[in-house]
């Protein structure tokens, strides 16, 4: 007789889930920002010398950078326990958090073990699909 697998029958770790990668650039309402997202990010470069400062490479078509992003604290945010999964994409595990079915945060651990994260607006005006894109499009500033 077989022996039955219940909840607690295994105690290895699940790995991440792969996302399989879109071919036809953004999501919709999406566009490259590049530069303009490293021109953004310049000024807390130059302060935080001992942290990388990642920038995104895309943005939403009507919308911009807000003034006081991005910004940088010393200790773990509590905002980013409990994550409800975790993806790979582009050689980074990203812990994702939802708010029901939308996708409310994203976050990864840097080369540097400092922790960044993505959050959807307020009223999560923001697609999955969108913040998928954000998060993948962010490249460290220098590269």
């Amino acid at each position: 007789m077989r022996g039955k697998r219940g909840a607690g029958a295994s105690t290895a770790r699940k790995r991440p889930k792969r996302v399989k990668r879109r071919t036809g650039g953004l999501a919709a309402g999406l566009v490259a920002a590049e530069r303009e997202g490293e021109d953004h990010v310049l000024n807390i470069a130059t302060k935080m010398r001992d942290l990388d400062v990642y920038f995104p490479k895309a943005r939403l078509s009507r919308g911009g950078y807000a003034r006081n992003s991005p910004t940088a604290c010393r200790a773990r945010p509590p905002i980013l326990k409990s994550p409800t999964d975790s993806v790979r994409m582009r050689r980074r595990t990203y812990q994702r958090y939802f708010d029901g079915k939308r996708l409310r945060l994203i976050a990864w651990k840097g080369p540097k073990g400092a922790w960044y994260w993505v959050s959807n607006t307020l009223s999560q005006q923001l697609s999955n699909a969108q913040m998928m894109d954000i998060a993948r499009s962010l490249q460290r500033i220098g590269e």
